[in-house]
């Protein structure tokens, strides 16, 4: 929601800075929304589409909310998920093989290699990615798709973790809108305002467990596997010194007579050695 808020400053700050005439501006824009709220596809089309680039979900996600305000909530909400299931699955294909191939293909001539996830590597990494807020969609959808996470496991936990946030922005945006409208009907609608907000808040809140329980799983595992390798290296028989008593000698050099110095002898090393003195 964030990144949506923060597209549409950057917009309009550029629209400024540009020179572009705002009533024209401002005149595009409605006149897109009014085509988009009369034909529902084309706002189905964006969601599949536009966040396998750097677009904002969430912007989309609003917009669903209010451009099909007249649906049941239910079907609004089912609808918007399909789409962003859809995004998710294109968008990992695409990653995991035609880019993965160019990629391999250039490492070919590097040193490095693509690494291999093992089961808990890559459903710690789904969690970690899709429960870390501030992080786009495309992003998590790339990467994943990039390293093989397997399919039939991202999908299904990508669809879990992002449903909560699905749910939440269309049921919140739907509700704000009927409410500007005028056609509140009490109650009601604030409170599907407030529970539009709780699903987003528990949403964070179950995230934030999921991440830091993979995050104390993957430490405990870590400091395991540390303590199994000083065991290792503690039971491993370590070769004693052995006695100078059954060492073998080192040889000598013998000593050889010096001729430059008589009554002398000199070893190998040119070290000076006095012969033994004669016993009285």
């Amino acid at each position: 929601m964030i990144a949506g808020v923060v597209v549409v400053i950057v917009a309009a700050i550029a629209a400024h800075y540009l020179g572009l005439d705002w009533t024209r501006v401002q005149q595009t824009i409605s006149d897109c929304w009014e085509f988009t709220k009369s034909n529902p596809w084309a706002l189905f089309l964006a969601i599949i589409i536009l966040p396998a680039l750097p677009f904002p979900m969430s912007l989309l996600l609003g917009a669903v909310g209010v451009a099909w305000n007249g649906w049941p909530l239910w079907q609004a909400c089912a609808v918007a998920m399909l789409g962003v299931a859809l995004n998710m699955t294109w968008t990992y294909f695409v990653a995991a093989y035609p880019a993965r191939k160019l990629i391999d293909r250039w490492l070919k001539y590097t040193k490095f290699t693509i690494p291999e996830l093992g089961r808990k590597d890559y459903i710690g990494l789904i969690f970690l990615l899709r429960a870390t807020p501030g992080i786009p969609l495309f992003i998590h959808n790339y990467i994943l798709g990039f390293l093989r996470v397997p399919f039939f496991v991202y999908l299904p936990l990508s669809i879990f973790i992002t449903s909560f946030y699905v749910v939440g922005i269309v049921m919140t945006s739907s509700s704000v809108a009927t409410a500007a409208s005028g056609n509140a009907d009490g109650s009601g609608v604030w409170l599907k305002i407030a529970t539009g907000i709780g699903l987003l808040v528990l949403a964070v809140f179950i995230t934030k467990r999921i991440r830091k329980h993979y995050s104390a799983n993957t430490s405990t595992d870590d400091k395991t596997a540390l303590i199994e390798k000083e065991e290792d290296e503690s039971e491993t028989p370590k070769s004693e010194p052995i006695p100078e008593r059954f060492t073998t000698p080192k040889p000598q050099a013998p000593a050889s007579k010096s001729d430059s110095s008589p009554g002398k002898y000199k070893s190998d090393n040119n070290r000076v050695v006095l012969p033994p003195k004669p016993e009285d």
